[in-house]
């Protein structure tokens, strides 16, 4: 595709026939971003790409992204399931290149207007599924988005120091409410806590 595009690599860096070297930045507004974006950094290097990260903070963030001054940023989508609530502000026309919505890439695509109003419309379940799946499937091909990690299932560490005691007691709550109060600190489950953080 890139050399369909007119692109060829020339001493490790790709260039086009005027001489242009194939490059941008990514925009990341907090350095955690950077542990998930550097392996993909190197993956473009390898195919002659130049990208560097541009760190910044909040502020200027918000004025870059509200502006459309950037190459390209890290960004997680969450929406509610199923999404067809979110798919016009994050995918649809009507939301393209405007500050407040979601469709940061720019987005003007009519097969996408259309299966986001089918995703809208449709009053089952299966009929959502089967044009949300179509609409990913659009939007990968387009390469508006680049996955880049995905997390199966939530993880969770935690410190079981707390118990339960032998009997329950409720507490009023503004003399209206009564509720169990959930949390009790249990000393030999603590105890045996700090014995396992203190293994070598």
């Amino acid at each position: 595709m890139l050399r369909e595009a007119g692109w060829r690599l020339e001493g490790g860096r790709l260039v086009n026939d005027r001489g242009r070297v194939f490059e941008f930045e990514f925009l990341l507004p907090g350095p955690d971003q950077q542990r998930m974006i550097l392996p993909y950094v190197h993956a473009l290097r390898r195919l002659g790409i130049d990208s560097t990260l541009r760190l910044v903070e909040s502020a200027q963030w918000i004025n870059l992204m509200q502006t459309f001054d950037y190459d390209a940023f890290v960004q997680g989508h969450s929406t509610s399931q199923p999404p067809i609530m979110m798919l016009p502000f994050y995918f649809h026309s009507t939301a393209a290149m405007k500050p407040l919505t979601y469709n940061k890439a720019g987005i003007v695509d009519p097969v996408v207007d259309a299966l986001i109003a089918r995703a809208q419309n449709a009053v089952r379940l299966e009929d959502i599924v089967v044009a949300c799946r179509a609409l990913d499937r659009v939007l990968l091909w387009q390469f508006y988005h680049l996955p880049l990690q995905r997390v199966e299932s939530a993880r969770l560490v935690y410190w079981d120091r707390f118990g339960r005691p032998a009997a329950e007691h409720t507490a009023q709550h503004q003399q209206t409410l009564d509720f169990i109060d959930l949390w009790w600190y249990d000393p030999a489950r603590s105890e045996r806590v700090e014995a396992s953080l203190n293994v070598r």
